[in-house]
């Protein structure tokens, strides 16, 4: 879409929301979230502007009834987006995204306001500077408030939700037989995460490192299959097939088909590979948030996660949590200058055994 047209003489709203993240079709935690807030919004008399920074180009035709604005000027269509609140008489700005990347927002957005993941901990003072001079912050977890008021910074938080007309239980067996598991009598782990990280966030190595050493441990154990729905081979990511195949894990692993990683799969297709799970295992470093956890439970599936971030509310009490490695000296400083911590193979492999003998 152009964004060289006029603004509308009358729209009856109450308020003017511009909201820059990615394209709602993104199949991502921050596109199906843009889509689903911002498709809302308008039934409650609010007008709001989606502003792209990432899967939309001019010329592209929004299958909404909502403008899908392309943010291409300036980094990470920060002008763009300062622009079109000009335009269009924006009254608020909502910004979606990994905030800390984006430093102008507060300054360049009226009543700029965040609604972004925090996954690290001890970020740097520059980060945390820009962060005091938002309008309003809403975290994402009960975690990412706490962290932010023992930073003297004020917030509330709203979860993040799930359609459950779509990711709700089914027959398992019948859900298998349609993603082609014929084996009877089998333990299906399923694995839902991205690999586009040249640092393992997803914690996909630990989680083979583990499986293997349940695997070891246990010899008698020859029903599993691990359902890994993620792209094996990404560029930018880990060199899953490689690792899964120096872990042992070829007769076990089964990868998405790496020609899906373009459109994705439809989400009544990613739940009904969710419900041929009999545990979804995500033992990521850290999570903003987390959607395939909320979605496999929502599907009635239990998780296996790492006991920091956002993962620990999310599970506690409806699934394992695994041992976390990182305090004090022991965390790990990521490439933003904030720190995360990394979950204990062996209890990851705990974990997989409870799971399984349970």
């Amino acid at each position: 879409m152009s964004n060289n047209f006029d603004k509308p003489k009358q729209v009856p709203t109450k308020l003017r929301i511009l909201w820059h993240s990615v394209a709602p079709w993104i199949a991502s935690g921050y596109g199906k979230t843009t889509r689903e807030v911002c498709a809302r919004l308008p039934k409650y008399g609010f007008q709001p502007f989606i502003s792209a920074y990432y899967g939309v180009e001019p010329g592209g035709i929004p299958p909404y009834h909502i403008p899908v604005l392309p943010s291409k000027d300036g980094p990470f269509g920060m002008a763009s987006a300062a622009q079109y609140c000009k335009q269009w008489g924006i009254d608020v700005g909502i910004l979606f995204t990994d905030w800390w990347a984006f430093s102008d927002f507060p300054k360049t957005i009226p009543r700029a306001t965040l609604y972004g993941p925090m996954d690290h901990i001890n970020y740097s003072e520059e980060t945390m500077g820009f962060t005091r001079k938002y309008h309003k912050i809403i975290g994402l977890c009960k975690w990412q408030q706490k962290c932010l008021a023992d930073l003297g910074i004020d917030s509330d938080y709203i979860y993040h939700g799930v359609n459950v007309n779509v990711f709700k239980p089914i027959d398992k067996e019948e859900a298998r037989k349609k993603v082609g598991i014929t084996e009877e009598d089998t333990f299906v782990f399923g694995t839902v995460a991205a690999n586009s990280d040249k640092e393992d966030r997803k914690g996909h190595t630990r989680s083979m490192k583990a499986m293997r050493y349940f695997l070891d441990q246990n010899p008698d154990v020859k029903n599993i299959i691990w359902l890994y729905h993620t792209v094996p081979n990404d560029p930018k990511g880990m060199p899953l097939a490689s690792i899964s195949h120096k872990f042992g894990l070829d007769n076990i692993i089964r990868f998405m088909d790496p020609r899906t990683a373009s459109t994705m799969l439809p989400e009544e297709d990613l739940a009904t590979l969710m419900n041929c799970f009999d545990v979804h295992l995500l033992c990521s470093k850290r999570e903003g948030f987390g959607m395939p956890i909320l979605e496999t439970q929502a599907c009635g599936i239990p998780n296996i996660c790492h006991d920091f971030s956002s993962m620990t509310e999310l599970v506690q009490g409806h699934g394992w949590l695994c041992k976390s490695l990182g305090y004090g000296l022991n965390l790990e400083t990521t490439p933003i200058n904030a720190e995360t911590a990394s979950p204990d193979v062996y209890d990851i492999a705990n974990c997989i055994k409870d799971a399984y003998f349970n």
